[in-house]
């Protein structure tokens, strides 16, 4: 509420920035309170759409192609829709399903990523207690950046990222894609994501 409505109504004034001692602003979600998700997204006939939550079913009609996603646990006020040629590598780790949304092209650092997402699943199970999605979802994106962004239960990714993961892993005992802080955003820190607010992607058309 702006400054002058509480003024207006005899509100007291509300700090602009929490104190960092004020506890209960520190569980304030981003977006605000979680949300329960469903959609139907349609896209081209070609491509594969993905958001938020366990897809339902997937059909064709009018030449076009369509995805019902719903979550069936509440998610973060803020999240992504894409639309691209996707190829899917999938496979499951326990209750989790693990899914890879990548280029057709660019497969050849699978096996690593996975290994990657299931140490860290287990690890951040073992240190925050267990993951509370059905999925966990690595969505590449186009474009040569680095860098990768946590949404609800999702990972995007730029194809940069993809082709920088080294040949052999290092001698710290973790792959440089786990010792990234992707996997700990997602797996460890799912129920404190920091998304950005929802969009509509299509890529490699």
């Amino acid at each position: 509420m702006l400054p002058e409505f509480r003024r207006r109504y005899g509100l007291p004034r509300r700090p602009t920035v929490a104190s960092l001692d004020d506890e209960r602003a520190r569980r304030i979600r981003v977006g605000g309170d979680p949300i329960t998700f469903e959609a139907i997204v349609g896209t081209s006939s070609d491509q594969v759409a993905v958001a938020p939550g366990v897809l339902r079913r997937t059909w064709r009609e009018g030449g076009r192609r369509y995805f019902h996603y719903a979550s069936d646990t509440p998610i973060n006020n803020e999240y992504g829709v894409f639309s691209a040629g996707y190829a899917l590598h999938e496979e499951q780790r326990g209750a989790v399903a693990i899914q890879i949304f990548h280029h057709p092209g660019h497969a050849a650092n699978l096996t690593r990523m996975l290994a990657s997402v299931r140490a860290s699943l287990d690890h951040y199970t073992r240190q925050f207690g267990p993951y509370p999605y059905r999925y966990i979802r690595l969505i590449e994106n186009p474009g040569a950046g680095m860098g990768v962004h946590t949404e609800a239960a999702t990972i995007e990714y730029g194809e940069g990222f993809s082709s920088s993961i080294q040949a052999t892993p290092r001698r710290t005992g973790m792959s440089s894609l786990q010792s990234s802080p992707t996997e700990s955003r997602a797996a460890g820190g799912a129920c404190r994501l920091r998304p950005r607010t929802s969009r509509e992607r299509g890529y490699w058309t």
